[in-house]
C-alpha cells in the first residue's frame, strides 16, 4: 500500500484533534463532580478518555461522509479516493482499538451501527467488518467467530470499493471470509472457512462452501 506525505499529515492532524477532544472530556469527568477525590479518578478518567476517543472519531467520519461519501468502484492508488480511504481505515481502526474494553458480542452491532454500517434488528457479530459504510447487515443475521467481512480489496496497482450485503437471517460461517460486492440472500449460509470471492451471489436459503465458495445444498428449513 502506498503512503504519502499527505496521509501523514492528515491522518496527524485528525488525530490530534482527537486527542485533544478526548482529553479535554477525560479530564472533566475525572475532576468534576462527587468523584474528583474517589481512588478510581484515574481509571474513571481511562475510560472516558478511551469512550470519548471513539465517539469523537465516529462523529468525525460521518461528517466527512456528509460531505463527501465512501467511495464505490475502481481506483488507482494515486487517487482522491484511495487517499480518503486511507484516512478513513486509519481513523476506524485506531477508534476501534480504543473502544475495544467497551466491545462486547452484545455491543457490537451498535458500534458497527454508529461507525455507518445499516445493522438490521438482532444481528449477532462474533467476527469483524471493515469498511463499514458499505456494508448492510440484515435483521438476525449472524457473524460467525473469526470471521471477515471487507468491502475493499487492492489488486495490484488498483483499489476496489463495492457494497456487501449480508441478508436476513443468513450466516458467514467461523473462519470465513466475505470480500467486496458479495450478498448473501435471506437465511443463505456461507460454511465455516470458506471464501466468498468478490461480486460472489448467495441466493436465498442455499448452502455455499469452499474456497472460492460454490453451492454445496440447501440451507436448514426455515
Amino acid at each position: 500500500m502506498k503512503t504519502g506525505p499527505l496521509d501523514y499529515v492528515l491522518s496527524g492532524a485528525c488525530v490530534t484533534v482527537l486527542l485533544c477532544l478526548a482529553t479535554g472530556t477525560a479530564w472533566a469527568v475525572s475532576t468534576n463532580g462527587p468523584w474528583q477525590h474517589s481512588p478510581y479518578r484515574v481509571l474513571l478518567g481511562t475510560a472516558a478518555f478511551l469512550l470519548a476517543y471513539g465517539l469523537f472519531t465516529a462523529l468525525l467520519l460521518a461528517m466527512v461522509r456528509r460531505f463527501s461519501p465512501y467511495p464505490v468502484g475502481e481506483y488507482p492508488m494515486v487517487s482522491r479516493q484511495f487517499t480518503y480511504w486511507k484516512l478513513c481505515a486509519v481513523l476506524s481502526d485506531l477508534a476501534h482499538k480504543a473502544l475495544r474494553p467497551f466491545t462486547t458480542v452484545f455491543t457490537k452491532p451498535l458500534l458497527y451501527a454508529v461507525f455507518g454500517a445499516r445493522v438490521g434488528a438482532q444481528a449477532a457479530f462474533g467476527g469483524d467488518a471493515e469498511d463499514l459504510p458499505l456494508v448492510d447487515f440484515g435483521p438476525r443475521s449472524t457473524l460467525g467467530h473469526g470471521s471477515v467481512v471487507t468491502a475493499h480489496l487492492i489488486t495490484g496497482d488498483r483499489v476496489v470499493f463495492a457494497p456487501v450485503r449480508i441478508g436476513a437471517y443468513a450466516v458467514v460461517g467461523v473462519h470465513s471470509v466475505v470480500l467486496p460486492g458479495v450478498t448473501l440472500g435471506e437465511h443463505a449460509v456461507l460454511a465455516p472457512n470458506s471464501v466468498a470471492t468478490m461480486g460472489t451471489v448467495i441466493p436465498d436459503d442455499e448452502l455455499w462452501g469452499g474456497n472460492p465458495a460454490r453451492p454445496i445444498g440447501r440451507a436448514a428449513q426455515r
